[in-house]
């Protein structure tokens, strides 16, 4: 027998600014996070036909309006007498301030709440404030325990934390300890519906083809959240996913795979989109890889050869745009976090730094054959980096040919090596997760935050000056010394528009906040705490809830081995919380 609906909110929290709530007229590209877990909600609702029905919507503070308690209540108000669940999803460290609040507030007006993202995963001292403000937390892939947040809310019994089993999935390394993670052949798909995909100028749908990734780069949270085995889908089922929808009319995909040429069976997917096109479906691809994919091109090696059939299957496949993990043009910064992928072998010293850029402009000049674009980040703020760092950066990105750059300052993500190591040195500016991504957050050894500041504009201005811009427009648009770019259009909006864009900062897109046109103040509310305890005083402090601290081997000391994804706990130490 049915036990009625749940109305469930999937909910992505912006961030805040000096004006408080990021809130814009038209959002850069949509969540990913948002479709995994709508997907997850319909494959809940197609696997209990006779339980509880999941209604779902995906509410993303970019694009719509601040979550005030005003709107809490009107949701509350409109269940009707169903119950209702707010899903804060794909909480990542910078909107971690904003999620927080939300989620206090949505206690205070007794609504239940179920908060996860990479964050939670990777910083116990979030999990732990959040479970003592009466928050549940979901901590690592929610797939194999979605159905029992789902019936516990229905049953009005969320427990404070969930997680997968010691038994359930594969066991795999992570940089200091192994975690559980589910296989993927079998889990359900994104579900993105039209109404979210038109708030924003690129309308792409997010889908993984794998997860994980076996590199060890200390300032990467991914082997630890997800693991150091790259674990795929099955193609068949992925691919006549991705059909149905170009069917529908999606013409973009964007594989969220960390590492796309690491998965196991990427050749199987690309072979089966090659075939999709030959049918005459017709869609885009983008991907994120390395540049071991195609340094090699030029090889008379088994190897090159393979590195050129892969760019031909690329090249049937639809693959128009990848992002390449360049971080830094620097030898001696690449080995500072162990970017070792990048490096050329076996050098002499005198010749690393010109080997490393003729390895990158080679790789990046394959896609360029194929008609792909390329888009990079330049790291600034390494301990090796000079002041010239950030200047040379922006020009040898433009002598190896990237397309597209962006400039920013190595972070300490909770969950990275790097984290742990500034957290053990003292070397974190502050502890205010909000200003993540948006200013320097580690203290250099010999420049300051002034010079840091600095630096991401001399070297985005450098890289977008007009003098580089319309001669990188001409060569892709008229075939000049390279083949032809695929999508011309496209190609000439985005190239004016990140340099207007970002020079004349007319849009702001960092990570998990990005928007034309901020909105004005009704859309938006002020920022009332920064820390913890001021937030729960602001939105607790009539209700005074007693803390209910998380067992003592989920607190964080900022060790690598103390992040809660990677605590064996028993979770039985919860009952009662």
């Amino acid at each position: 027998m049915s036990r009625g609906t749940l109305r469930a909110v999937i909910l992505i929290p912006s961030r805040y600014d000096d004006k408080g709530v990021m809130v814009f007229r038209f959002g850069l590209v949509p969540n990913g996070t948002a479709g995994f877990i709508a997907g997850l909600c319909e494959d809940y609702n197609r696997r209990h036909p006779d339980g509880t029905k999941v209604e779902w919507r995906i509410f993303d503070e970019h694009v719509e309006t601040s979550v005030t308690p005003e709107l809490l209540r009107r949701w509350t108000s409109e269940a009707s007498g169903s119950r209702l669940l707010l899903l804060l999803a794909g909480t990542q460290t910078n909107n971690y301030p904003r999620g927080r609040d939300i989620c206090l507030m949505a206690r205070r007006e007794g609504i239940a709440v179920v908060a996860g993202g990479v964050h939670l995963s990777c910083h116990g001292p979030s999990v732990d404030f959040l479970i003592s403000c009466g928050v549940s937390v979901a901590i690592g892939e929610a797939e194999p325990f979605f159905d029992e947040i789902i019936d516990d809310a229905a049953a009005d019994q969320l427990k404070p934390l969930y997680r997968i089993g010691a038994d359930v999935g594969i066991s795999t390394k992570t940089s200091a300890s192994h975690i559980r993670v589910p296989d993927l052949d079998h889990l359900p798909f994104p579900a993105i519906p039209r109404s979210y995909l038109k708030r924003f100028l690129r309308r792409q749908v997010h889908v993984d083809s794998s997860r994980g990734c076996p590199f060890l780069c200390t300032f990467c949270a991914v082997k630890n959240a997800f693991g150091r085995t790259v674990r795929s889908r099955d193609p068949e089922r992925l691919v006549a996913w991705m059909a149905e929808h170009v069917r529908n009319g999606i013409r973009s995909f964007d594989f969220t795979d960390d590492n796309f040429t690491r998965s196991p069976r990427h050749l199987e997917v690309l072979e089966r989109l090659a075939r999709l096109r030959e049918d005459g479906l017709e869609f885009s691809v983008k991907m994120m890889l390395d540049i071991e994919a195609t340094c090699y091109v030029h090889e008379h090696s088994a190897r090159g050869t393979s590195t050129r059939s892969f760019l031909d299957l690329c090249r049937r496949a639809g693959v128009r745009h990848v992002y390449i993990g360049l971080e830094t043009t620097s030898d001696e910064a690449l080995n500072e976090i162990k970017k070792n992928v990048n490096r050329p072998r076996h050098t002499a010293a005198n010749e690393t730094n010109d080997r490393l850029i003729e390895r990158f402009r080679t790789g990046i000049q394959a896609w360029h054959a194929i008609g792909a674009t390329t888009r990079s980040a330049i790291m600034v703020g390494l301990e090796s980096d000079t002041r010239e760092s950030a200047i040379k950066g922006a020009r040898d990105a433009a002598a190896i040919g990237i397309d597209f750059a962006n400039f920013a300052w190595v972070t300490p993500l909770p969950g990275a090596d790097n984290y742990a190591q500034a957290a053990a040195r003292n070397t974190l500016r502050h502890a205010d997760f909000n200003a993540y991504f948006y200013e320097p957050m580690l203290r250099h050894p010999s420049l300051s935050t002034e010079d840091l500041v600095r630096m991401i504009d001399e070297g985005t201005r450098e890289f977008y000056s007009l003098h580089k811009v319309a001669p990188r427009v001409a060569n892709a648009l008229l075939g000049r010394g390279r083949a032809r770019c695929a999508e011309p259009a496209q190609y000439l909006v985005r190239q004016v528009v990140s340099m207007i864009g970002k020079i004349g900062r007319l849009f702001v897109m960092q990570q998990v906040s990005g928007g034309f046109f901020r909105r004005g103040r009704r859309y938006s509310a002020a920022r009332l705490a920064v820390t913890n305890e001021e937030a729960r005083a602001c939105y607790l402090s009539d209700r005074v809830p007693r803390p209910r601290l998380v067992p003592e081997s989920m607190l964080d000391d900022a060790t690598m081995e103390s992040m809660p994804i990677l605590r064996h706990h028993d979770l039985r130490a919860f009952e009662g919380i």
